[in-house]
Order: structure tokens, then sequence, then C-alpha cells
């Protein structure tokens, strides 16, 4: 792994938990998502909204 990549050794991270939590909170609570993270985050498409049956 390139050093550039790492940060004290460990991989770099690059995705703020906040994106997460503002998508869980919209696509399976519905509730706003700036009343959780505090804040208009990136959504991330790799959680998919719940269906009901």
């Amino acid at each position: 792994m390139k050093e550039s990549d790492q940060l004290e050794g460990d991989l770099r991270f690059n995705n703020d938990f906040r994106s997460i939590y503002s998508t869980i909170a919209e696509r399976w609570l519905e509730v706003d998502p700036d009343i959780v993270s505090n804040g208009n985050y990136e959504q991330h498409e790799f959680i998919s909204p719940l269906t009901s049956n």
C-alpha cells in the first residue's frame, strides 16, 4: 500500500459516518436526516430503501 494511502500506518478513511447515519435515517427509519446528523450529507447508493411486503 502506498504511503499516501495510509494514515499512521492504517488505511486512510474516505467516508464520513454521518452520511451513513443520514442515509439510514431517511431510507429505513423515515425520519428527517438533518435531525439525526445535524446537517445534509451525501446519500449512499449501497443502502437500499426498505420495501414493505
